[in-house]
């Protein structure tokens, strides 16, 4: 297939990542997948906090606030949710680092938590686009 997912930051490249299994010496893809194996426990909750239209309804009205920070009150109020949900979407978002609470009743989008929404649904639906393209081509 030819496609690569690079990353890199300044304009220096910090990973490349080849979207083929042809494309990979076997050992280093090997390597991956022992890697995702034992990371799944993390990789699961990273990728559970997309699961929830709650939770990614919570995370973008962070991200659209400049402080990236709303109360309690707020998240409940503006997204039409109850106390019980906004509370323990609230709690899971911060277990895995994704918000933090710089106050009692706040929540701030963290920065792990702006790199990792910008990563997976920003990023993650355009090169689904582009390889979507790829495979009709």
């Amino acid at each position: 297939m030819g496609l690569k997912l690079i990353i890199e930051e300044d304009g220096k490249v910090l990973v490349e990542v080849p979207l083929s299994p042809g494309d990979w010496h076997r050992r280093e893809l090997m390597r991956e997948v022992e890697r995702l194996r034992r990371d799944v426990r993390r990789n699961v909750e990273f990728y559970e906090a997309f699961t929830n239209a709650n939770r990614v309804r919570m995370l973008h009205r962070l991200l659209e606030r400049e402080d990236h920070t709303l109360s309690f009150t707020e998240l409940m109020t503006e997204l039409e949710l109850n106390p019980k949900i906004v509370r323990e979407n609230a709690v899971k978002l911060q277990n895995i680092g994704f918000i933090e609470s710089p106050s009692r009743g706040a929540y701030r989008l963290s920065r792990r938590g702006q790199i990792c929404f910008m990563m997976s649904v920003v990023a993650m639906q355009r090169m689904l686009q582009l390889m979507e393209e790829a495979w009709n081509e």
